[in-house]
């Protein structure tokens, strides 16, 4: 397996086949979203964005995950920016804005090395700081995240309004997981 990074140059060889994955890897266990073509390539557009940290993981000439982050403070969503700058300073802060594997190849330390390679480009981009948010229920990425070192931004839940789960039919509320690639932990989130 291999590691490439998105970029205006490799950007049209992948295209298509991120938005297959990104639509594939979305529509089953656990989350059950279904998204247009059009959607996912909104997604995969943010790949050429300059503080934007785009990853596929390839194996024999086929993607088989991909992990997306992007500056805070250029994300689209200002509810979460907002609740975000209550503790970090967003032009410092990573999002990890997508990550995603291939069902027949979770388990296998794919994730793990796409969270790795992203942290590592984004130390050497200058950011101070890592966060990411997921499901509260049903998560894969809670408990690989926090291997990871990440820790959980705590008594901060965010419900969308947007996104139900398909299947259940409930409310989509997700907890804020970060890393400070300063020091190693903060005791607590510190609201600046």
């Amino acid at each position: 397996m291999k590691i490439v990074i998105v970029n205006k140059e490799n950007y049209e060889q992948y295209k298509y086949d991120y938005i297959e994955l990104y639509k594939e890897i979305f529509s089953k266990a656990p989350y059950f979203e279904i998204f247009t073509d059009k959607e996912a390539e909104e997604v995969y557009q943010l790949s050429l964005l300059n503080s934007t940290i785009s990853l596929l993981a390839i194996k024999d000439n086929k993607i088989i995950g991909f992990a997306l982050g992007i500056q805070l403070s250029i994300h689209n969503d200002e509810k979460f920016k907002t609740l975000i700058s209550e503790y970090f300073n967003l032009d410092k802060v990573l999002y990890n804005a997508e990550l995603g594997v291939l069902p027949e190849y979770r388990g296998l330390g794919i994730g793990s090395k796409l969270v790795e390679k992203r942290v590592l480009f984004a130390k050497d981009m200058g950011y101070e700081i890592i966060c990411m948010r997921t499901k509260k229920k049903g998560s894969m990425s809670i408990s690989l995240y926090q291997k990871l070192g990440f820790k959980i931004l705590e008594g901060v839940e965010e419900i969308s309004t947007t996104k139900k789960n398909i299947l259940l039919n409930e409310l989509d509320v997700r907890i804020i997981l970060y890393k400070n690639l300063i020091t190693n932990h903060l005791p607590t989130a510190q609201k600046l």
